[in-house]
């Protein structure tokens, strides 16, 4: 039976234990752990405590900002979503076929969505860092967004081409 899941996943996903794949699932850890970090900053400066980072994770679980209910339905919710992208991409993958207009793509869509989620994944880490206090970290958030958008070209329109010079007619 593990034999079979280990195969439908390897088909569904790709190689599980290949660097990429447990490289995103360790960013989405750290991003949790990050998260968690960034609401007990907040927390202290709410009851105004120059204590320890571990001391406002432990009020804001006190206050219930922090709670097993909340942070499991957003991490499910990621993950859920990230396997739908994995799955779909890889199956993409399998379906197009390897060379387009004779160039080799094979394995580009799993790259692709690797990379855009790894770097959404990286610039949330530093966005909660940023709110913990960790402010000159901005200028590496703003890379990371630029490179996400240059990626999916989001807020960029294509270069408008002239047809160059034209003749009248009669």
């Amino acid at each position: 039976a593990a034999s079979a899941a280990m195969t439908a996943a390897t088909f569904l996903i790709g190689d599980v234990t290949a660097g990429p794949f447990v490289a995103l699932w360790s960013l989405v850890i750290v991003d949790t752990i990050t998260r968690w970090m960034a609401i007990g900053a907040a927390t202290l400066r709410e009851h105004n405590l120059n204590r320890s980072i571990w001391t406002g994770i432990y009020l804001a679980a006190i206050d219930r900002k922090i709670n097993n209910v909340s942070m499991f339905g957003r991490f499910q919710t990621k993950a859920l979503a990230y396997l739908i992208l994995l799955i779909g991409f890889n199956l993409l993958d399998h379906v197009i076929p390897d060379r387009v207009m004779g160039q080799s793509i094979d394995g580009m869509p799993n790259a692709f969505i690797s990379t855009w989620l790894a770097i959404v994944e990286l610039q949330s880490i530093v966005e909660n860092l940023i709110e913990m206090g960790m402010t000159s970290l901005s200028p590496v958030g703003a890379w990371l967004c630029r490179k996400r958008d240059k990626m999916t070209g989001e807020g960029q329109l294509p270069p408008i081409q002239s047809p160059g010079p034209t003749k009248d007619k009669p």
